[in-house]
């Protein structure tokens, strides 16, 4: 009875710790938006902590994604980095252009909302 014990406890003990290592924690990362100098363009700054891989990084603007369009120059980003995003929300006829926003950063292989941020999206002055 005990030798059935102590073999129970170590298949539970053993599935537990293999479900804690599966789990992947969000980066930490101090971060700041700014607005951009074009058309729905904010400017993504990384200013210390983790790396952001920025393919596992879901963008979403105004609280949801549908039709939201985030474009990026790089796969990563590191303390010191900038990376302008532009941001494509289609509200029927409506681009956020020059408009304020609520951006926010959720960490895909977590779940984890890593940023969250009111910022004006660019204008370009040129375009009509």
């Amino acid at each position: 009875m005990v030798a059935i014990t102590v073999i129970l406890a170590a298949v539970v003990g053993t599935f537990v710790l293999t479900m804690g290592d599966s789990n992947e924690t969000a980066p930490q990362a101090t971060l700041n938006l700014e607005t951009g100098e074009e058309n729905g363009e904010v400017v993504l700054s990384h200013q210390g902590g983790d790396q952001l891989n920025l393919s596992d990084i879901q963008f979403s603007a105004d609280g949801t994604e549908d039709d939201l369009s985030v474009d990026s120059d790089g796969d990563n980003l590191s303390a010191g980095g900038n990376e302008v995003l532009a941001i494509e929300v289609d509200d029927g006829d409506k681009k956020h252009e020059n408009e304020d926003i609520t951006l926010t950063l959720v960490h895909e292989p977590s779940g984890s909302v890593i940023y969250s941020s009111d910022v004006t999206t660019g204008d370009d002055e040129d375009s009509e």
